[in-house]
């Protein structure tokens, strides 16, 4: 059995949940056939549970592996905490009906930023681990809040809201580590933003910071 099914059925009433009440289009790991296509527009349900630890932890470095051993091991899962679950509900709610439209609709013509959020797992666990570090640090208030801005984005640079060029160029100064090294790159670039340390998304400036520190 894949690490990705193992997640989904571990998880079940989250990706439940994320499926009836938040309508989050998901795919099912479980019903995937072999040779078949995961639709790129669709969340697979195990990043949707990484995403979720993610968010929960503010640590963008979750791994399958690493998860599923979590869930085996603990005595009780973190969706026993009911304030975690409604606010990550909440949270990706937002993040599948109102930004992730957005995106596919002003990168339509570029299927690399288009699916941005969906298509691999690294850029949605950078983000929710920056969403979950503002929930954490102030509350669901300040976060909805700096969504708003996120969203505000799209109205002042219609062309690349995101700055998505800038965070594809930047992607190539990464040649060490690339899986870690993408995810605290969106974590870092997006808690930059949601701070209001920058007023717009920042990848290259994050990215110098990064490596200089390394």
């Amino acid at each position: 059995m894949s690490l990705p099914v193992q997640l989904e059925i571990m998880q079940r009433p989250l990706i439940d949940e994320l499926e009836q009440h938040a309508k989050v289009p998901v795919f099912h790991d479980i019903q995937r056939m072999p040779g078949m296509q995961r639709p790129k527009d669709r969340f697979a349900a195990s990043d949707l549970v990484l995403a979720t630890e993610a968010f929960i932890t503010s640590n963008p470095q979750v791994t399958a592996g690493n998860e599923a051993e979590h869930f085996l091991n603990e005595s009780q899962a973190y969706l026993d905490n009911i304030g975690d679950i409604k606010d990550v509900v909440k949270t990706l709610k937002r993040v599948a009906t109102e930004i992730h439209p957005r995106i596919m609709q002003v990168y339509a013509d570029d299927p690399t930023k288009r699916y941005v959020l969906s298509d691999i797992g690294t850029f949605l666990f950078g983000f929710m681990a920056a969403c979950g570090y503002i929930r954490t640090r102030l509350n669901m208030t300040s976060l909805d809040g700096a969504l708003d801005r996120l969203l505000d984005e799209f109205t002042k640079a219609p062309e690349d809201p995101l700055n998505l060029e800038e965070y594809r160029q930047s992607l190539q100064g990464i040649t060490a580590s690339r899986g870690k090294a993408m995810r605290r790159l969106v974590y870092d670039t997006f808690l930059r933003f949601f701070t209001g340390t920058t007023m717009k998304l920042e990848w290259a400036d994050t990215l110098t910071q990064i490596t200089g520190a390394s």
